[in-house]
């Protein structure tokens, strides 16, 4: 009996022995399974936005704005020849996003006066404490990669993981210029500039469709119902955007970031309006012809800029009317 004893004693141990080597074997593996399911399901919710998005673009001959109007009918046309841009009285619209914009090809049917700005501003008033009640803004998974670590907190908020392709950044313009022109990307401030236009038709008259960007993920991206270009799409940076040939003395603040850099500590700079995720080695991106593709983080910054512009060959500075500058020699 003794004997027995020591012997279950050291088959414990021996298989105690084996299961933990298994488990160590097994543990990469198994997580591994973890990370492709949760990046094909961070993949099935952006194609589904961008299908919204192409489907908008159907409907109406043209992309939405990044910054919009959003009128009283929702989903209205604006009709920019004459003011106010949407043909409704200026009380009946209000400044809104493209995803806003969309929502209604996503199956949402959220109310438009939750989102005027007045129900934002008191939502951003109690979320300060400043009054007791408001209007809850909609979280909307649909509009959230499932590696968004925003996605596990104890409340949530209307975040915005998905963001849209809006060239180079836009700049103020000193003559008749657009802030930023739609060769240098797809989406554009319809507010600030109601006359330049951006179509698909257009697209593939250029570049093409399956060579330009629609929209990518930025863990570093605001909220859906309202904020700016660098909090609601990605950019590229012609050269000379910085001081002295692009060089300021601030590297380290200023310098536009790459693809998975800094990712979560975004501080709603347009030096963070790049694609950024958790995903291993890249972010998920779809492109304007509905086809998602895998950006690898080592991706060269001149490949990263012929994918943002719809017509390389007419890209210029935002702002200004100079001649279209020789992408490749950007540095």
């Amino acid at each position: 009996m003794r004997l027995i004893r020591q012997f279950e004693r050291r088959d414990f141990f021996v298989v105690a022995v084996i299961l933990l080597m298994f488990a160590m074997l097994a543990a990469p593996y198994l997580l591994g399974m973890r990370e492709a399911a949760r990046r094909a399901f961070c993949e099935k919710r952006q194609t589904d936005a961008a299908m919204a998005v192409r489907d908008y673009e159907q409907d109406f001959g043209e992309f939405p704005g990044y910054r919009d109007w959003l009128g009283r009918d929702w989903l209205g046309r604006n009709q920019r020849d004459s003011p106010p841009h949407d043909g409704q009285p200026a009380d009946d619209r209000f400044a809104s996003t493209w995803a806003a914009k969309t929502l209604p090809y996503l199956g949402r049917d959220v109310d438009r006066d939750a989102l005027a700005p007045r129900a934002l501003l008191a939502h951003a008033l109690k979320k300060q404490g400043v009054v007791a009640t408001s209007e809850p803004l909609p979280y909307l998974p649909e509009m959230m990669c499932p590696n968004d670590p925003r996605t596990q907190a104890k409340t949530f908020e209307p975040w915005l993981t998905w963001v849209v392709n809006t060239g180079a950044p836009d700049l103020p313009s000193l003559s008749n210029s657009p802030p930023d022109w739609p060769a240098n990307g797809v989406f554009l401030d319809y507010i600030a500039d109601p006359n330049t236009r951006q179509s698909l038709e257009n697209i593939e008259a250029a570049d093409g469709a399956s060579y330009t960007l629609l929209l990518t993920e930025n863990v570093d991206a605001g909220s859906w119902p309202q904020g700016n270009e660098a909090e609601l799409g990605v950019v590229w940076f012609p050269k000379g955007w910085f001081p002295k040939g692009g060089r300021p003395k601030d590297k380290a603040n200023r310098r536009p970031l790459t693809i998975n850099q800094l990712a979560g500590k975004g501080d709603g700079s347009i030096r963070f309006a790049r694609p950024a995720s958790f995903h291993a080695g890249g972010v998920n991106a779809m492109f304007c012809d509905g086809a998602s593709r895998f950006l690898s983080e080592t991706i060269d910054s001149q490949v990263w800029r012929d994918l943002l512009t719809s017509d390389n060959a007419a890209a210029r500075p935002p702002g200004g009317n100079r001649t279209p500058p020789n992408l490749k020699a950007i540095e």
